[in-house]
């Protein structure tokens, strides 16, 4: 089935709904861009249009390209090859930043993208080249692609669909997972399906029982670093200072990246800043959720045990040492591990 340049036009503002629906429909796009961090999602629909549109042959009707490997000339041979025994073709251009390719590519482009086969379907994906939209003046290509295709970014689920989504899974394993303990093992292991699906794996394979528990979580799954984080930021908003250190050495002993547990830090610092002024200002649990960017009930009620114990002065004057650390991290060239024990006494009370 051709695909409908109305349908283009009126799509919502939800695209990965939207490239379900073609797929379903058999009205896929003949352009894609996918970005974004839900790498599962990513990766899901790729194979799902790989074996929607390929079919019992992929290997001679799916191409990949590599980067800056794939010239104009390849892709241009590509796109407009004749797909095998009358099927579809699947172009796939991996780290290759279409939205600021050089001259040559971006004249391709020009003449390629409004008349790609019908036949194929070309797909640019951004795994580790960054997605940036170009400025108001360099945006002809990302015109270009919105016009005649469709750029579909992969977020985070919000926590209702991935709860579910957690649910179902353990589920086809049979086993079950109530909410409360869905939404525990989002705040220990984080909020993307890649990193959650080895995790239910485990759990659903050690779990003696039926029902999934906290300790069966607790017993076997792998913490994220901003998990670990809040056993560090814990100890802070008690004044515990040894305790924090001890935490700050595990995660030295760990071999985690100090810009990447300052990040966490940081982020916390500046929800917990937030949770602080929304309780002080009345708002309810849905504003405050909102106003401190947190997702996950069990995320909340932490910094709200936290915010209990602190005040608005301490929590800014938090947020401002996180980011005197960050700029110093990045810029003094000084001991990371020493800057952030230095963090550390000043978060619980002491002189640097």
């Amino acid at each position: 089935m051709a695909y409908s340049k109305k349908r283009n036009e009126a799509a919502g503002p939800d695209e990965v709904k939207a490239l379900r629906e073609a797929l379903a429909a058999d009205a896929l796009a003949p352009l894609y861009v996918f970005h974004g961090e839900e790498t599962y999602l990513r990766d899901h629909y790729l194979a799902e249009m790989k074996k929607h549109l390929c079919g019992d042959l992929p290997e001679l009707n799916c191409e990949i390209f590599e980067g800056k490997a794939c010239t104009p000339d390849l892709l241009r041979d590509a796109v407009l090859a004749f797909p095998a025994f009358g099927g579809r073709r699947l172009v796939i251009v991996r780290d290759y930043d279409i939205l600021r390719a050089p001259a040559a590519m971006a004249e391709l482009a020009q003449e390629l993208f409004p008349d790609i086969p019908e036949t194929t379907t070309l797909v640019f994906v951004y795994y580790t080249v960054e997605y940036r939209i170009p400025g108001e003046k360099d945006k002809e290509l990302f015109h270009l692609i919105s016009k005649h295709g469709r750029i579909v970014e992969f977020r985070r689920a919000e926590q209702p669909a991935l709860e579910k989504w957690i649910s179902n899974h353990f589920r086809a394993m049979g086993k079950s997972c109530d909410r409360a303990e869905a939404s525990y093992l989002i705040a220990r292991c984080g909020g993307l399906m890649a990193e959650l699906l080895p995790e239910i794996e485990k759990i659903g394979h050690f779990a003696p029982g039926e029902r999934i528990t906290q300790a069966d979580i607790d017993a076997v799954s792998t913490p994220s670093v901003e998990s670990r984080v809040f056993s560090l930021t814990d100890a802070i908003m008690a004044g515990d200072r040894a305790g924090a250190l001890r935490e700050l050495f595990k995660l030295s002993a760990n071999r985690e990246e100090p810009i990447v547990i300052l990040g966490a830090v940081a982020k916390q610092m500046r929800q917990l800043y937030a949770v602080c002024v929304a309780q002080a200002a009345g708002q309810d649990e849905d504003a405050l959720a909102k106003l401190a960017d947190i997702r996950h009930s069990f995320v909340l009620d932490k910094m709200r045990r936290n915010a209990r114990r602190t005040d608005i002065s301490r929590a800014r004057s938090a947020v401002c040492a996180c980011a005197e650390t960050d700029l110093a991290l990045k810029t003094s060239g000084g001991d990371r591990w020493q800057l952030l024990e230095q963090l550390v006494w000043r978060l619980t009370g002491g002189a640097e």
